[in-house]
């Protein structure tokens, strides 16, 4: 028996509540909607509430979703194709804010460091303390494995790495971290772009 997937681990903040998660949305087919049309719809099934700078947050989103799924998977669908239009979300308060990937970098993102972190398509900042490999190294090695609006450094004093980006791509960064930092590793560091 295969064992079923389980959908990214979201951050607290965007977690639905244990009672709907499972409620099954019939359609969930939007060819071309409004980005505004759409958070207005997942806000009334989610309950939850969003803030959108209608100056600066415009545009389609499409999501091919004929087949019945769960109000996760649709909502996991969302912040998906929030992401591929250049968008995350961040916590406000008591609210979600959608803004443009590139400001995320600079807003008040939530730090992770230890073993969990969201592994979704929002912005956080996640902390890993390097054991056996060169921060510095990683970090002139791994940069362009950050998205395009990601940020990645090294902090010597504790020979960590700092990354700001996607939970996603932070997680397919931390699966390689976690290759190379062992104990007598002792090659270079070969990230496959020459």
């Amino acid at each position: 028996a295969a064992k079923k997937k389980e959908p990214p681990k979201l951050a607290d903040y965007l977690e639905l509540d244990p009672s709907i998660k499972s409620l099954e949305v019939k359609n969930f087919d939007l060819p071309d909607k409004d980005i505004k049309d759409v958070v207005t719809m997942i806000s009334k099934w989610t309950g939850k509430n969003f803030i959108i700078d209608s100056g600066k947050i415009r545009g389609k989103i499409t999501i091919m979703g004929p087949s019945a799924v769960s109000l996760q998977e649709a909502y996991q669908a969302f912040l998906t194709a929030l992401e591929a239009n250049g968008l995350t979300t961040i916590q406000s308060g008591k609210y979600i804010r959608i803004i443009d990937s590139a400001e995320a970098r600079r807003a008040p993102v939530k730090t992770y460091a230890g073993d969990y972190a969201p592994k979704d398509d929002q912005f956080i900042t996640r902390i890993f303390q390097l054991k056996f490999i060169n921060a510095d190294e990683v970090q002139r090695e791994f940069r362009d494995l950050t998205s395009r609006n990601g940020k990645l450094f090294a902090y010597e004093p504790t020979n960590s790495i700092i990354i700001t980006d996607t939970g996603s791509n932070i997680q397919r960064i931390k699966e390689l971290l976690e290759t190379l930092d062992v104990k007598n590793y002792g090659n270079p560091i070969v990230t496959g772009k020459q």
